[in-house]
C-alpha cells in the first residue's frame, strides 16, 4: 500500500521567500518484499531502479508494440498474473499502452511504446 504525502518547498532568495510548484511523492509504507517476474525472451532489462520514485524495469524488445504486447501477456500469464486494464496513451506515433497485471495483492503497470522500427520500449513498475 502507497500514501502521497504533498510539501511545499520555500526557498530564501535574497531575503525573500519563494514557494516552488506543490510536488506530490509516493512513498511505501513498508519495505518491499521482492517478486521474482520472468520477462519475455526477447525483452533486454537496460535499467533497474529500486528507490520507487521511477519505473523499476526499463527496457528493450523485440517487435512491435502489438507483438511486444502479445510476448508480456503470455510469459506474464504463464506465472499467473491475469491482464486487469490497458489504458492507451498518446496517438500515430506517439501512441502507447499502459497495462494493468494483477496477482492476488500485487499490481504490475506495464507500459509500451515503439521505440523504433522494429523495436518496443517498456517500464515495469510493481505495486504491493
Amino acid at each position: 500500500m502507497k500514501i502521497a504525502t504533498r510539501f511545499l518547498l520555500v526557498l530564501l532568495v535574497g531575503g525573500a521567500l519563494r514557494a516552488s510548484a506543490t510536488e506530490w511523492r509516493i512513498v511505501p509504507l513498508a519495505k518491499r518484499e521482492a517478486l521474482n517476474i520472468a520477462l519475455p525472451p526477447l525483452a533486454v532489462v537496460e535499467s533497474r531502479d529500486d528507490s520507487g520514485k521511477t519505473w523499476q524495469l526499463s527496457g528493450k524488445a523485440s517487435g512491435s508494440p502489438a507483438v511486444a504486447r502479445q510476448d508480456f501477456k503470455l510469459a506474464l500469464e504463464k506465472q499467473g498474473w491475469r491482464l486487469d486494464k490497458v489504458i492507451p496513451v498518446g496517438q500515430g506515433q506517439q501512441a502507447s499502452n499502459l497495462c494493468l497485471w494483477k496477482k492476488g495483492q500485487h499490481s504490475i503497470i506495464l507500459m509500451l511504446w515503439e521505440a523504433s522500427a522494429g523495436e518496443t520500449g517498456f517500464s515495469l513498475g510493481v505495486d504491493q
